[in-house]
């Protein structure tokens, strides 16, 4: 069982409504991926952020399969699922769509302020994503 919040935020992100997603976050939320060393301050680049993964896994959903809720701190976990087709942008250049599937595990730490997520620590197995892409 999720919150309203979560369920809200998954559902919009796996529809790639942005301009719902948005309502979920704060203007100023702060994202970090400890797997690729990606920091983004700001509604508008982690909207830009979300859009990315979208462009390269256009059927990229998110599950969650678990969630701790404690005052304004949330622990989810969440299992992605996708179809690489499309351009994979990396801090070493694009990657080409493979059109393999892939299937991640991952995990969040989340600070929510007035009711929406403020910061998103997003941990996910990019060693498996890669591997699965047959890029590893």
């Amino acid at each position: 069982m999720t919150s309203n919040l979560t369920a809200q935020f998954f559902e919009a992100y796996n529809a790639s409504d942005w301009q719902r997603l948005r309502q979920y976050v704060t203007l100023e939320i702060v994202y970090f991926e400890p797997a690729t060393g990606r920091r983004i301050e700001g509604i508008d680049a982690y909207m830009a952020s979300n859009q990315g993964w979208k462009a390269a896994f256009p059927d990229l959903t998110g599950v969650v399969k678990n969630e701790i809720l404690n005052g304004d701190a949330q622990t989810l976990e969440i299992l992605w699922t996708g179809t690489h087709t499309g351009t994979l942008q990396s801090a070493k250049g694009p990657i080409p769509a493979t059109g393999k599937k892939m299937q991640v595990p991952a995990a969040a730490w989340i600070t929510l302020r007035d009711g929406k997520y403020n910061e998103i620590r997003h941990y996910f197995d990019l060693l498996s994503m890669l591997t699965q892409l047959g890029l590893a």
